[in-house]
């Protein structure tokens, strides 16, 4: 399962149901902070154009699986105006082991920031907002989020 949601997003219906043949669940929670580059943040808005993300989304999942050992990989990111404290992207990875869903996890959400067009755009305390290029944390030590 992988989509984006103009809803917030659920925790629990993204774990789904648990499957026998694994033993590990990796679960990331993207959320909205109140900071970025030592800008105080009010709030984020997400944007995509829709066909071509969940494409991408889609094609993320299913290298994935051909990548790591691991049975489940979902993916939901959400669409429109958060606050501070929303869930921004929700990844959970299912394997047998958890150094492949672990491993699966991390990759998937990397090539996220790096190939899905989901844009960004910052609103600041100060009453000014601005969109933010793509970053990937997995090039370099500085930390970017998305």
């Amino acid at each position: 399962m992988q989509h984006l949601d103009d809803q917030p997003l659920d925790l629990a219906q993204a774990f789904g149901n648990p499957r026998e043949d694994c033993g590990a669940t990796v679960a990331f929670v993207g959320t909205v902070r109140n900071h970025h580059a030592g800008q105080p943040v009010e709030g984020l808005e997400y944007s995509a154009h829709r066909p071509s993300a969940e494409a991408e989304l889609a094609r993320i999942c299913a290298e994935a699986r051909e990548k790591f050992a691991i049975a489940e990989l979902r993916i939901i990111h959400r669409l429109g105006d958060l606050t501070l404290g929303d869930s921004a992207v929700l990844l959970v990875c299912q394997a047998a082991h958890r150094e492949a869903a672990f491993d699966a996890a991390r990759w998937a959400l990397e090539t996220l920031k790096q190939r899905v067009p989901i844009f960004k755009k910052e609103h600041y305390r100060d009453g000014h907002s601005e969109w933010l290029d793509g970053h990937s944390i997995a090039t370099d030590n500085t930390p970017h989020d998305r």
